[in-house]
């Protein structure tokens, strides 16, 4: 499996087993459609956004990257009243953000993961509200070129 596959899968683990955060509704991909009603809230999905790669040794065979992969994590929350989306995804962040810190390797499968940037962005309407925030995280690990 692409060390890419793996890296995802492990975050999905590690904010799978912070079950407060979306219980089980983590998944890998951008989703563009919102979840169809009010059971399907919060979600997760993580997918990756670029990677750069960086070779460290020369040669024609078997040399050694550096690769720097940026991965999405979009939280889609939804509550009854658009006051209380901010304070959702400010609890939700904190979570995700946790979870990964306990786990800067991600069980190995990379050298460590770091917090860029965080966005919050609100859609619906008042009757109807719900928020994404959207963290991005660096990621670096290493691969011999194939």
């Amino acid at each position: 499996m692409p060390a890419r596959t793996d890296i995802k899968n492990q975050i999905v683990t590690v904010l799978k087993a912070a079950t407060t955060i979306a219980s089980t509704r983590v998944y890998i991909g951008r989703q563009n459609v919102l979840p169809d009603s009010a059971t399907g809230f919060p979600v997760v999905y993580v997918y990756m956004l670029r990677e750069d790669a960086e070779t460290l040794t020369l040669g024609s065979t078997g040399r050694h990257q550096t690769r720097t992969m940026m991965v999405g994590i979009d939280y889609l929350y939804k509550t009854t009243t658009p006051e209380l989306i901010e304070s959702g995804m400010d609890t939700a962040c904190g979570l995700i953000e946790a979870a990964i810190s306990a786990s800067t390797t991600l069980a190995g499968k990379c050298k460590d993961i770091v917090l860029t940037s965080t966005e919050y962005m609100y859609d619906g309407t008042e009757e109807n509200p719900f928020g994404r925030a959207a963290l991005q995280y660096r990621i670096t690990y290493f691969a011999n070129e194939p």
